[in-house]
């Protein structure tokens, strides 16, 4: 997926590296993590991140889901 032109790169990040309770917008997925549209979880998709460890918890659309951090990693987004 193509990242906006008005984005710049560097405001981007992983989801494992928001802060818990930080509310984001998913830019962009790597193959690893294209799962995760099932979950809710695809270009354009607002989250937010409520847990960290033992599994990363991301609410999105009023649900909460529980994904494997490794998934996670693969998930870039920009902070709201």
């Amino acid at each position: 997926m193509k990242i906006p032109e008005t984005e710049r790169l560097n405001d981007r990040m992983r989801l494992t590296e928001l802060t818990l309770g930080d509310s984001c917008r998913v830019t962009d997925i790597e193959r690893k993590a294209g799962l995760l549209a099932g979950f809710c979880i695809y270009p354009g998709a607002r989250l937010q991140l409520r847990q960290k460890f033992p599994a990363v918890v991301i609410a999105s659309e009023g649900l909460e889901f529980a994904i494997e951090e490794n998934l996670a990693r693969g998930v870039w987004v920009v902070r709201e």
